[in-house]
């Protein structure tokens, strides 16, 4: 494989960790396990671990193969198609979701007047423009955008603290009602979304440079993406209390509405929108 072609393996991990976060901060995760939502986060991301676990394991096996010639040499050329077409329906409906989630929360917070079609359509320019120049420009695209994901949910997650809607106690008691609402909460759900979705990433594992510590890099962005999805998710609970979370739209949108320190941060939802973005 041309070297010029290969990916950093701090590419590929810190492109994984955007893939994870997406639009996955848009809803509470977990929230039929109720103030337990933090562990039923984890116990899916644990989950989801093993799963990562198993496909960096399969991509040693056979590293010139991504999941589409995978599916073609070990279930033979009919049924390897089959089930790849059914992966590429998969993720094109998840795209779709979050083509429309995007435009939704757009048009409320920033372009009220606009209409929803149009934002989805220069959404759409926006990423056909950086996929028709390959997977390298992409991930370079990913490099650019990371430090802003970082300093926008850090910031994020500071603010909601320092203000008077921070209250620890909605997340009291621990394990009201034992382990089974968390895990009916975990599985399959949150192993589906987001966690378990990273075996689209059996596709880049061959365009990794060799010789580099794939394993250690790409475990360890999982990890503490992981993490912060827990305790950016856990930060609505803190503010809205489970019930009112659980049948929130929008919730940390309308959590993040809430932040207003004295003129400096009054339009905190609009940073959000445009880290989603």
């Amino acid at each position: 494989m041309n070297s010029a072609r290969t990916l950093r393996v701090s590419e590929l991990a810190i492109c994984l960790s955007l893939f994870e976060v997406g639009s996955t901060t848009l809803f509470l995760i977990g929230g039929e396990a109720k103030q337990d939502a933090w562990l039923a986060m984890l116990a899916g991301a644990f989950a989801g671990l093993l799963l990562l676990l198993l496909h960096l394991a399969i991509h040693h096996q056979e590293p010139e193969l991504d999941l589409f010639l995978l599916f073609r040499r070990y279930m033979g050329k009919i049924l390897g198609t089959i089930i790849n077409l059914l992966f590429i329906g998969y993720f094109a409906y998840e795209a779709s979701r979050n083509l429309r989630d995007l435009s939704e929360v757009t048009e409320l917070t920033l372009l009220n007047k606009t209409p929803m079609w149009i934002v989805s359509v220069i959404t759409i320019l926006v990423v056909s423009n950086t996929v028709r120049y390959g997977y390298r420009v992409l991930f370079l695209m990913c490099m650019i955008l990371f430090p802003i994901m970082v300093l926008g949910y850090t910031l994020i997650s500071i603010l909601i603290p320092s203000t008077d809607l921070f209250h620890t106690d909605l997340s009291m008691p621990v394990m009201e009602n034992g382990w089974g609402p968390i895990f009916q909460a975990a599985f399959p759900e949150i192993i589906s979304f987001p966690f378990g979705q990273v075996v689209l990433f059996l596709v880049f594992y061959p365009y990794a440079r060799k010789g580099k510590n794939l394993n250690k890099v790409v475990i360890t962005a999982y990890i503490i993406t992981a993490i912060a999805l827990t305790f950016i998710n856990q930060l609505i609970i803190f503010v809205m209390g489970p019930r009112i979370a659980m049948f929130s739209t929008l919730p940390l949108l309308q959590t993040v509405q809430l932040i207003d320190m004295v003129e400096v941060f009054e339009r905190m939802d609009v940073l959000f929108t445009l880290l989603l973005f």
